[in-house]
């Protein structure tokens, strides 16, 4: 397995919160038989939420047992530095995850500092959402929710977007990892 590879099972590994052998590994050759496999070692639903909807409300009610503020504050584009106050906005970020029982926070970026002068735009509450439900998804199932197929699916696509950089519009269940997707 190329490096490429690697970092893209280490993610999914991480999302699902399960270890898959290489053996197992060795064999997958396509998106399809990636889902199948994790669908191997995951339990199954043949009906489940929507897990950006979920992630939307969990995060959103979890913001609002710590800041006092309205329901109707915290929409997809508000920035999250701005809802929280300062100057204590990175503890009480670091608190909100820790309620959703996240093994590590998710990402804040600021108005201010390196990653401003850069040009990284400050993370949005919908950033977070996305995020949410792209690293940390199996937190988002209840006791006893198993996962459907296209909840699979649509983590699998989202981690491949962001660690390879490939579009989840731009390839087929049936692509080839190596050949068409070129990953190594």
């Amino acid at each position: 397995m190329g490096l490429d590879i690697v970092e893209y099972v280490i993610a999914v590994e991480d999302a699902f919160e399960i270890a898959l052998s290489d053996e197992r590994l060795a064999t997958v050759r396509s998106p399809r038989e990636f889902a199948a496999l994790v669908a191997d070692f995951v339990p199954a639903a043949d009906a489940g939420p929507c897990l950006s909807q979920r992630a939307f409300y969990r995060l959103r009610q979890a913001i609002l047992s710590r800041a006092d503020m309205l329901r109707s504050e915290i929409r997809s584009e508000s920035v999250i530095v701005d809802l929280l106050p300062a100057p204590t906005a990175t503890e009480l970020w670091a608190a909100i995850c820790s309620d959703l029982e996240l093994p590590k926070p998710l990402s804040l970026r600021g108005r201010n500092g390196v990653l401003a002068f850069f040009g990284a735009r400050p993370t949005t509450f919908g950033d977070a959402v996305h995020e949410l439900m792209m690293r940390y998804p199996r937190r988002l199932l209840g006791a006893g929710e198993g996962w459907t197929a296209s909840q699979i699916n649509a983590v699998l696509a989202q981690l491949l977007a962001r660690e390879q950089g490939v579009a989840p519009s731009s390839y087929s269940l049936d692509a080839s990892y190596v050949q068409d997707l070129r990953m190594d």
